[in-house]
């Protein structure tokens, strides 16, 4: 299993508590389970994000993927962590114009 990093886990519990915020906490903790979205249960909250240097400065070496949530995007990142001996892997949603998570009328590529 997969853990947000810091930096995104303080931003998504800075959003609030509506419905739709809920709503992208329940997506998010099912990519942190999953990030593909191919195991079982599967769900379609991911898809690879191919454009994503247009948008955002990730080290070439990783791949980019987007958040697809009904109301909500964000491009993610996983990278891996060495912290006390042992490898964490991380989820890391990366700022777009100073957000991490950005509803799909705030989203430059919709």
């Amino acid at each position: 299993m997969y853990q947000l990093d810091d930096e995104s886990a303080a931003e998504l519990a800075a959003l609030g508590d509506d419905a739709s915020v809920d709503a992208l906490r329940a997506a998010i903790e099912r990519i942190c389970a999953d990030p593909s979205g191919r195991r079982n249960p599967q769900h379609h909250f991911t898809k690879k994000f191919h454009k994503a240097k247009k948008y955002v400065k990730i080290p070439a070496e990783l791949s980019a993927w987007e958040l697809t949530h009904s109301k909500w995007r964000g491009v993610f990142v996983i990278i891996e962590v060495e912290k006390n001996g042992k490898t964490h892997r991380l989820i890391a949603f990366v700022p777009i114009r100073g957000k991490r998570f950005l509803t799909i009328q705030d989203a430059p590529w919709h």
